[in-house]
């Protein structure tokens, strides 16, 4: 019995210490990046910060306490690194989901950014986040922090929704960024006539579907009222499809 523990003894300090390693190896690119004048070569060294962090073995915690670098970037005058570090949310929402709430916030911020292609990679973000964030949502047993992401899920839908009503025919990309939004929104938070095949858990892909709910939710959830939202959406995007069919008629 004590060899095993012997031998966990010795894995340990160098778990930590590869951790360490990896822990200050990011934080070194991360300080060359910001100390770095030239736009290209920043860009370069946040792409190499960001391969390290989002790669299998990264443990969450040293994912987590670089983020707000990251999301600092959403403010940066330099359009390119607002527009990378939304392309940075939408990779995070895949590989690492259980930052999905940390990043709501941000996404709804740049999805107001004057850059048309920001706007774009933003919504996609929001495509990605949306049933890993429902998830996170439904095991929130706090009722400040249930609130503020509700919040920041609606200021995302108001966002994506004006799009939407509005055509946006200066932005056809955004626009159907904002119709696949819509698409995940809807069958995310209705009932799925199909029996799912479940292969990959739902706290790493999401909810695709009311089923897909934990069974135990927070008392502050309300699944009918999910529900309730997607059918208002769904008969907006009806209405947004016939209005194009009119249009496109009398062009005729």
């Amino acid at each position: 019995l004590k060899a095993p523990c012997l031998c966990l003894s010795f894995r340990r300090p160098r778990w930590i210490r590869m951790q360490q390693e990896l822990h200050g190896k990011v934080v070194q690119l991360l300080q060359a990046a910001a100390t770095e004048r030239d736009l290209g070569r920043r860009l370069q060294t946040l792409e190499k910060a960001c391969d390290v962090l989002l790669h299998a073995d990264t443990p969450l915690e040293i994912v987590a306490s670089c983020f707000d670098y990251f999301a600092g970037l959403q403010s940066d005058p330099q359009t390119s690194l607002r527009r990378y570090v939304a392309h940075f949310l939408g990779r995070l929402s895949f590989c690492k989901p259980s930052l999905a709430l940390r990043s709501l916030p941000v996404v709804a911020a740049l999805l107001a950014d004057a850059d048309s292609i920001v706007k774009e990679l933003a919504a996609k973000a929001a495509v990605s986040l949306h049933g890993r964030a429902l998830y996170l949502i439904a095991l929130e047993v706090e009722t400040l922090s249930f609130q503020k992401s509700v919040e920041h899920l609606l200021r995302i839908r108001e966002a994506l929704v004006r799009v939407l009503e509005s055509g946006s025919p200066e932005h056809p990309a955004l626009f159907q960024l904002a119709a696949q939004w819509a698409k995940a929104f809807v069958l995310t938070q209705t009932p799925s006539p199909l029996l799912l095949a479940i292969r990959v858990p739902a706290e790493l892909r999401g909810v695709a579907c009311l089923q897909d709910f934990p069974e135990k939710v927070t008392h502050c959830l309300d699944l009918n009222a999910l529900r309730q939202q997607a059918e208002a959406l769904f008969t907006l995007l009806c209405r947004v499809l016939e209005g194009a069919l009119r249009l496109n008629w009398k062009s005729w």
